[in-house]
């Protein structure tokens, strides 16, 4: 193939004579554009000799072509045409972020240190010129196929950050991470695993320490809310192990912080509340469970070395609480389940046993009555078993489906938590003197460690109201009334307002008599 530096330079030189030639340029740019950046043999980080030549050509003539955009009476015309040619913003892309990631070595050596600082600024000046909205440009950069030396094709954020692994960092590029993963939305399963991968690897200074952290907890956040699946492939990547190693890297001093410890626990704990937020969500659930040994592991561990500190035994005790509220238990008798003892029933699809005796049983002692009344029309509707809030559904099938899996993980818990909070119910109900039947207990599992509310029915319903009507009609002289809330995140679902509801509330019954005699 002819070398095209002699026509391009031919082609800068007659723009830079006439700056009018320049617009002509911009509007018929695709021929020379897909001449330089279309060809996967000859890109520009690929060159031999001839396209290093037609690479330093080529940058002069973008470079004034966009000044004269900039000066022109024509900008927005001029821009325009250059903006809606992909390759070339691609390109623009390359020489603006190469510089950081060391792209190509040799291109040093063959262009020289002027002319490679010239392509490197042209590329800066054309994304600040040519691109209005940073956030689509910085998304093009994250989200483009690079070749890495072992010949693997992955995006360019994902390329960055193993380069960056392992040749060594520098805040720049912790910043440029930050925009692509923040701004730019560019996360997808290998970023998630290369930046874990990275915290493992990372050296022992605190400073740079919390930069990724605080790229870690912005990763798996989605719409500034815990996204289940990158949530889920944190977890199993190490995301909890990889926290839990800098806890116990900087967290054995003392039990007084300095303000960069205190800013790097507080983007730890605020992982641990992303991933409680979502623990009962179905690929999450999972992947506690998947990652469960490696965890309590560390977890053993930690709880020696670095007991003195008091934050961190704060967030020990978040992950063990995590931990304690995610699992698969008989919603009869609270057997802990494997996948192949699992009995579901097949009416509601959502509760779960460890055999057809206890579902029968279970079916006998109350659940023949409400199965499948997941839905009503006002939460107060007295004593029953089911769904409270959201009392509608949602409007698509997959996040029904996602619903349907979050009350299925909240079912298998309720009654572990019901019995392992016993004395703190007995305790509660006892200063309110009156029967276990005319309580009722709230759990609030939205919060880390959760929180139990035993109330009088009567503080809950108003007099005379028609929720206290069909609530003293109902109730059974022998259960006390649960009801467990959670988050669900799911988009498009309203209340009975009209207004998105984060939140899902079930309500079940247990016999009182099971508050003193364990099952």
């Amino acid at each position: 193939m002819v070398c095209p530096s002699r026509w391009i330079d031919f082609i800068y030189r007659a723009g830079k004579s006439d700056s009018n030639f320049f617009s002509q340029i911009a509007k018929n740019i695709r021929p020379l554009v897909s001449c330089m950046c279309n060809d996967k043999k000859m890109l520009f980080f690929q060159s031999n000799k001839h396209w290093v030549d037609s690479l330093r050509s080529f940058a002069q003539l973008i470079w004034h072509l966009v000044d004269y955009a900039v000066k022109s009476d024509e900008k927005d015309e001029v821009i325009t045409a250059l903006i809606e040619q992909e390759d070339l913003v691609r390109a623009i892309v390359q020489w603006a972020s190469f510089w950081y990631t060391n792209s190509c070595p040799g291109l040093l050596d063959a262009v020289g240190i002027d002319d490679l600082t010239m392509i490197h600024n042209a590329g800066r000046l054309s994304t600040r010129k040519l691109v209005k909205n940073v956030v689509d440009v910085r998304e093009s950069i994250g989200t483009m196929h690079i070749s890495l030396p072992e010949n693997d094709i992955v995006s360019f954020t994902v390329g960055l950050i193993r380069r960056r692994k392992a040749r060594g960092w520098e805040r720049n590029d912790f910043i440029t991470i930050h925009h692509l993963i923040v701004d730019a939305y560019c996360v997808d399963k290998d970023v998630i695993e290369g930046i874990v991968d990275l915290g493992f690897t990372l050296s022992a200074e605190l400073e740079r320490s919390i930069l990724l952290i605080n790229i870690s907890r912005e990763m798996i956040l989605q719409k500034e809310q815990p996204s289940d699946t990158r949530v889920a492939f944190a977890i199993r990547a190490g995301l909890v192990e990889m926290c839990l190693t800098f806890m116990e890297r900087f967290g054995r001093q003392s039990t007084n912080q300095n303000d960069i410890q205190t800013s790097l626990f507080s983007h730890i704990e605020g992982i641990f509340k992303a991933v409680h937020e979502v623990a009962l969500h179905k690929k999450t659930w999972k992947a506690i469970r998947h990652k469960r040994q490696d965890i309590e592991e560390k977890l053993n561990h930690l709880e020696t070395s670095i007991i003195h500190n008091i934050k961190c035994n704060e967030m020990l005790g978040m992950i063990t609480s995590i931990l304690d509220t995610n699992g698969a238990y008989c919603c009869h008798c609270n057997k802990s389940l494997d996948r192949k003892e699992r009995f579901q029933c097949g009416g509601c699809n959502r509760m779960t046993y460890c055999s057809r005796s206890c579902q029968r049983s279970d079916w006998l002692n109350g659940h023949s009555r409400s199965c499948c009344k997941t839905i009503t029309t006002d939460a107060n509707c007295g004593q029953f078993q089911g769904r409270l809030v959201p009392i509608t559904i949602p409007d698509n099938e997959r996040d029904a489906l996602k619903l349907e899996e979050l009350e299925i993980n909240n079912n298998m818990i309720q009654l572990k938590l019901f019995l392992d909070h016993a004395a703190t119910i007995l305790e509660q109900a006892k200063t309110l003197h009156i029967p276990l039947f005319d309580c009722i207990v709230i759990f609030d599992l939205s919060c880390v460690t959760p929180e139990i509310t035993t109330r009088n029915y009567s503080e809950i319903y108003d007099d005379e109201s028609e929720g206290r009507k069909r609530y003293e009609a109902s109730r059974s002289m022998k259960n006390i009334t649960c009801v467990f809330s959670t988050y669900n995140f799911i988009e498009g679902l309203t209340d009975h307002l009209g207004e998105p509801t984060a939140m899902l509330a079930m309500q079940r019954l247990f016999p009182c008599e099971w508050l003193t005699q364990k099952k």
